[in-house]
């Protein structure tokens, strides 16, 4: 199991704001989870560094851009 990352870590490696974390996780933008009746969103390392997000991000900041 790889390390698990807090939205402010994410933010971190994104170099985005924690609200902007936050919202792309409502939004399904990001592969965040929450805990069972908690409040904090939580990210596998592995998924925010690996292909798998690299091509959701890459797809994310074209659209952003039109």
């Amino acid at each position: 199991m790889s390390k698990m990352w807090t939205v402010n870590d994410v933010a971190e490696y994104l170099r985005i704001t924690p609200f902007t974390v936050r919202d792309k996780c409502r939004k399904g933008l990001l592969p965040g989870k929450k805990l069972k009746g908690g409040k904090s969103w939580f990210f596998d390392g592995e998924e925010i560094t690996g292909n798998f997000f690299a091509r959701n991000c890459v797809n994310t900041q074209q659209n952003q851009g039109k």
